[in-house]
């Protein structure tokens, strides 16, 4: 499973907002790391929770009667995928969201407020002090059935040798093994976090992942919260480096007065040290 909590690529990763929000990175070197119940993908998580479960119904149907230790985990974690609540009161999973994409209009349409957007570039070297100072994961997200049908059987295929390893009884006794995948709640969820509907996979989207923090993770009240749209939005802190020359780049998306908002974007780059490369989305997208 080590293979899909990567390493940064080669190339920086792009992160949209708003002008509001690089501020807050530029005064207080923090990041504001949303919860993935409240994200703009409606069906974030449960998407990911129906594909494993048709996946192991899949793999209970032609799994070999005879070997009766896997038929029995298959059917366990089956039922415990069915069982557990996947309601906003549980597994609170927080994700920073990023892109291998620069400059992409439905990027700018859907999270940056309209004539206030700013694309954001992490170099690699960024996102491994990331990863080192908040205990973060960094992973791609997949996004075809196959991509998917893979991870799946990497998932399967290590929690059973994990629970192995704590005893045969494990994968002999029905309620044993559901006490040990319960154990492993916060790994199953970090690995489906990967998982993306088909229909956003021109995004290219990588995420940095939230350790497991079972306090945080299992109570809203430990979040930080903000205005949303039509709801309060739960969000963890997480610090940045007091490098100089924070960013790889900025990019100012479509704006009204570009002149302008270029002029003190760059000013605010050079007062707070963030990066030298700040230049104007060429995208012709009118908000206004």
């Amino acid at each position: 499973m080590s293979e899909y909590f990567l390493s940064p690529p080669d190339i920086p990763l792009y992160h949209y907002t708003g002008i509001e929000a690089l501020l807050g990175m530029a005064s207080n070197r923090e990041l504001w790391v949303g919860n993935i119940h409240y994200m703009n993908d409606s069906e974030e998580l449960t998407h990911a929770v129906d594909m494993l479960q048709d996946h192991l119904s899949f793999r209970i149907s032609e799994c070999d009667v005879k070997d009766g230790r896997r038929s029995m985990f298959l059917r366990a974690f089956s039922r415990w995928v069915e069982n557990e609540s996947w309601e906003p009161q549980r597994h609170n999973l927080y994700i920073f969201s990023l892109s291998e994409q620069p400059s992409l209009l439905s990027q700018w349409r859907s999270y940056t407020p309209h004539g206030k957007g700013v694309s954001i570039g992490f170099s690699p070297a960024l996102l491994r002090k990331l990863q080192e100072i908040n205990g973060c994961h960094l992973a791609k997200c997949i996004y075809t059935c196959c991509e998917k049908e893979n991870l799946f059987d990497q998932l399967i295929e290590t929690l059973q040798a994990k629970l192995g390893k704590k005893g045969a009884e494990h994968l002999k006794n029905y309620s044993k093994c559901a006490l040990a995948l319960r154990e492993e709640t916060q790994y199953i969820i970090r690995t489906l976090a990967l998982i993306k509907h088909e229909a956003f996979s021109e995004e290219r989207e990588w995420r940095l992942i939230s350790e497991s923090e079972p306090n945080a993770h299992f109570d809203l009240s430990l979040a930080e919260f903000r205005p949303g749209a039509s709801m309060l939005m739960p969000y963890l802190k997480w610090k940045l480096p007091d490098d100089e020359w924070l960013f790889d780049s900025i990019l100012l998306g479509p704006t009204p007065h570009p002149c302008l908002a270029i002029a003190s974007l760059r000013a605010l780059a050079l007062k707070y040290r963030l990066t030298t490369q700040v230049q104007e989305s060429q995208i012709p997208y009118r908000v206004w």
